[in-house]
């Protein structure tokens, strides 16, 4: 694993603590300046309340996954809940920020 993958799974892994932690101002400190305007800390706490809340909240998050590659890289995020669960899903570039964003609801949204 290059230092440059480390890099980017240490931005995923601070990220997704700060949103578990509910800390959406913090967390949008980590997004490139185009995803800040365009996903200001309001809209990033409803988006996540809305999936934990929905699923019984948050019991576990996985290891980040980072799909080297691509650039920026993309990294997937598994959360567990009490009710199924979902996948964050962000690329993270080369100068640690956030530069893509959303919420996977995968296999749950399937019937």
């Amino acid at each position: 694993m290059g230092e440059n993958e480390n890099r980017v799974l240490e931005a995923a892994r601070a990220f997704v603590a700060l949103l578990r932690a509910e800390d959406f101002a913090g967390a949008v400190e980590l997004f490139a300046p185009p995803l800040r305007a365009a996903v200001p800390a309001e809209a990033l706490r409803l988006a996540w309340t809305t999936e934990t809340d929905g699923r019984g909240g948050v019991t576990a998050i996985g290891e980040p996954v980072a799909r080297p590659g691509d650039e920026p890289v993309r990294v997937h995020l598994p959360v567990s809940c009490g009710d199924g669960g979902f996948t964050v899903v962000t690329s993270v570039g080369a100068d640690g920020l956030l530069h893509g964003l959303r919420l996977d609801p995968g296999e749950a949204a399937a019937w």
